[in-house]
């Protein structure tokens, strides 16, 4: 006799208690505009940030963050919290590829919103290949400091000293090509799909 393997119910307790609230059609659409305001946040946060960086950059980089967000002389268009936001996502971590997490925002308000034609997770796994990848790439190729963020700089030169110039250059072409839509079918990338 084969025995079925049951799962506990004291997790099964927890995630339906987690996951309640978002059964509730009204609580989903607050979540829904939630997310898609905080896309229209980012947005505006990080192409202000482009704009008036250099400003803000000395305010920014050695102050606390209950300084930054009351400090009068920051020129983002979404004062400090903006300015905040858009120097840790850009200038520390993801560098231009941060748009992509206001993507992904975007998709997953839209998708709580009813959108069903959007797969979470295939959006999930590419954008966060793409905010590893971007940043590598433009520094290697580029040496744009601003565009590729301290993710960029450190993972290009965490690849260059284990594989060389020539190596990283290489390993990065393989992963566009790898990641590239097949020509013989031009809707299918060759990515591993989790939809």
């Amino acid at each position: 006799m084969k025995k079925k393997l049951k799962l506990k119910t004291s997790n099964n307790k927890f995630f339906n208690k987690l996951k309640a609230p978002f059964l509730n059609r009204n609580n989903q659409i607050v979540l829904a505009s939630f997310l898609i305001l905080l896309s229209l946040y980012l947005i505006i946060a990080f192409t202000s940030f482009f704009i008036n960086w250099q400003a803000d950059n000395s305010i920014v980089i050695d102050n606390s963050f209950s300084d930054i967000i009351t400090n009068n002389e920051i020129k983002n268009s979404l004062g400090g919290l903006g300015a905040y936001l858009s120097h840790t996502l850009i200038y520390r971590l993801f560098g231009i590829s941060a748009y992509l997490i206001f993507v992904f925002t975007l998709i997953l308000g839209l998708r709580i919103f009813g959108f069903k034609k959007i797969s979470i997770t295939n959006s999930l796994f590419h954008i966060i290949l793409a905010l590893i990848y971007i940043p590598v790439f433009i520094f290697h190729f580029y040496e744009n400091a601003l565009l590729s963020g301290g993710l960029g700089i450190n993972t290009q030169n965490l690849c260059k000293n284990a594989l060389g110039d020539i190596g990283t250059t290489l390993l990065l072409i393989t992963c566009l090509l790898y990641t590239s839509p097949s020509p013989r079918d031009r809707t299918r990338s060759r990515m591993p799909s989790s939809a």
